[in-house]
């Protein structure tokens, strides 16, 4: 209530990284919130597959966003729950790179139509960790 009625001085934007903290010492309202919105993104992921007829096919989810980048899982591994629920087929993700990196990687993939070569992807991945773009070891 002190947050809704401005008395607390964070912004909703600030929210995220202690809602994750508490989740991940286990408290349960941060879990159950984190819950809840697993489940909605889940059900806009399933829609979404549904409206555009890729509902049913195996296909990679990739799992991206400044919150999913902290130490603990507690929102991907409820993501990847509530998807498994809904599409058990799609198999969720982390992203590799930071989304910049991805931009040149959609570049690389026009410029080598037919897969990029290992040595461009070996020297891609090294240049992105000296740029500090990998978001996980991979």
């Amino acid at each position: 209530m002190a947050f809704t009625d401005g008395e607390i001085p964070y912004e909703t934007k600030d929210m995220a990284a202690p809602l994750m903290r508490a989740a991940e010492a286990g408290d349960r309202e941060a879990l159950r919130i984190i819950g809840e919105m697993s489940e909605r993104l889940a059900k806009y992921v399933n829609g979404a597959l549904r409206k555009v007829g890729l509902s049913g096919q195996a296909l990679p989810l990739v799992i991206s966003g400044g919150v999913t980048k902290g130490k603990g899982h507690v929102l991907t591994d409820s993501i990847k729950r509530h998807m498994a629920q809904l599409q058990p087929q799609v198999r969720c993700v982390s992203a590799e790179f930071e989304p910049i990196a991805g931009t040149a990687l959609l570049t690389l993939d026009v410029l080598h139509a037919s897969g990029i070569p290992n040595e461009v992807m070996h020297n891609f991945r090294g240049d992105a960790g000296r740029l500090g773009l990998l978001r996980q070891e991979s």
